[in-house]
């Protein structure tokens, strides 16, 4: 009887579930290729070892090995009642529903600013491969970053179409790349959390997605001469009145009496001597402002701050800000906002009036931050307003921490009067502040002094 042939014996695949494929290209290149089955999906995956650069047969053995014990724990762990992580969403699917969710809780100037900084993300994964957010790796973020670090200012184009604009020779600032870098982060932290990127742990993502290291410049305030400046500006555009109007024509008006502008002097005394944010000034109700009594302040609900932390501003130390909110309170005619009547301040508004007080009123460079950083200089250079809890007292009318005062506004200023206990003395603007006030309540303005 003749022996039967022995059966081959079957070899263990050190990798089960993960098989490697070697295929020759009409070229006559080789390339290798894996493939598995998804637990989550039960779909069957291919990826290319060739340009994982996986060279050699030990280092793709190797990296089937740890594939395969990768694939066995999804697997325990969907049998132990796990949640299947589902089909992977495309990138630009994925900042649209992030964008969605994030307008029911974030202010629309904030979502308007991750949008922009979303956008050549989305635009950055098409060019590069990168459909879905599983294509996303710590390689792929990391070169991301870099291209971000060198993008360039965004120019108006010379004869385009009204808000055309091109990319210019002017590399974008570190604090700006930043910007949008931790709007980046944000957003795949949120993609994190709901389980559609769990091949990158936040550790990954904060290392690929670091902050470009950048030089931090001392903030820009106005001293004294310059306040003066912006304020005079602001009565001068105040006091502009058209020629003759169709009302004044028909004797309904005295002759030049329309102003030719909305009033910004009240505005920018505001903003000035509050130390609030644009934002916070446009948005202001009556219901906030608590300017009777022996402690004025105004309290900033949460909803109005960007810190999303209530705040009080102390008004003691500002007695002219006082008296303006009192006269702009009788002129308000029961209306709820503070500045804007019935509805809050277009931010269109105080912007158009900044530009027109730097070209055509002769005011110096600025914006309404850098009144606001103005404010928190004085009040903490200042010896007679608060003393030595000057940091803590102006961080907490502010809304920033002790230390961002010690280290950003605590000595910039060394030549204040000593014996300046408000802001007004402190900055020079005593006059000038009583003269928006009377011209808020309704008095003639005061002849200017003539040059001798």
């Amino acid at each position: 009887m003749a022996k039967r042939k022995p059966k081959a014996r079957r070899t263990r695949s050190p990798h089960p579930g993960v098989k490697m494929l070697r295929r020759s290209l009409p070229s006559g290149a080789v390339t290798w290729e894996a493939r598995w089955r998804d637990p989550d999906t039960r779909r069957v995956v291919k990826a290319s070892l060739s340009r994982l650069g996986l060279g050699s047969d030990e280092v793709r053995r190797d990296w089937a090995i740890r594939k395969s014990k990768a694939l066995a724990a999804r697997a325990a762990s969907l049998a132990a009642g796990g949640e299947p992580r589902g089909e992977p969403m495309e990138i630009g699917e994925a900042i649209n529903d992030y964008l969605t969710r994030a307008a029911d809780r974030l202010a629309p100037a904030t979502v308007y600013g991750y949008r922009l900084a979303l956008a050549p993300l989305a635009e950055w994964c098409e060019a590069n491969g990168a459909r879905t957010l599983h294509d996303l790796t710590p390689g792929r973020l990391a070169a991301f970053r870099d291209l971000s670090a060198r993008r360039r200012k965004r120019a108006p184009t010379a004869k385009g179409r009204r808000g055309e604009r091109h990319p210019s020779t002017v590399p974008l600032s570190p604090a700006s790349v930043n910007h949008d870098l931790d709007a980046v982060r944000i957003f795949f932290f949120e993609a994190r959390r709901l389980g559609r990127l769990p091949q990158l742990d936040p550790e990954k993502i904060a290392e690929s997605l670091s902050r470009v290291r950048g030089r931090l410049a001392r903030p820009a305030f106005l001293r004294r001469p310059e306040i003066r400046k912006v304020l005079e500006a602001a009565l001068r555009h105040d006091g502009e009145t058209f020629a003759l109007t169709r009302e004044e024509k028909a004797g309904l008006a005295p002759e030049g009496s329309t102003p030719r502008f909305v009033p910004i002097a009240p505005y920018a005394l505001f903003v000035l001597l509050s130390g609030c944010r644009a934002g916070e000034a446009r948005g202001l109700r009556w219901e906030h402002v608590h300017a009777t009594g022996e402690a004025p302040e105004i309290i900033l609900p949460a909803t109005l701050v960007k810190t999303r932390e209530e705040r009080s501003i102390d008004l003691a130390v500002s007695p002219s800000l006082v008296s303006l909110l009192g006269a702009l309170r009788v002129r308000s005619g029961g209306t709820p906002f503070v500045f804007g009547g019935g509805a809050s301040l277009s931010r269109e508004v105080p912007e158009k009036a900044r530009l027109r007080l730097v070209k055509d009123y002769g005011a110096p460079s600025s914006s309404w931050q850098r009144l606001r950083q103005t404010c928190a200089t004085f009040l903490n250079c200042a010896p007679g307003i608060y003393g030595g809890g000057a940091a803590f007292l102006a961080s907490k009318r502010h809304g920033h921490s002790v230390l961002i005062a010690e280290k950003r506004y605590v000595g910039l200023l060394r030549d204040l009067p000593k014996d300046a206990t408000t802001l007004e003395q402190a900055m020079g603007i005593e006059d000038l502040a009583g003269e928006i006030v009377r011209r808020v309540a309704g008095a003639a303005p005061l002849p200017e002094a003539e040059e001798a």
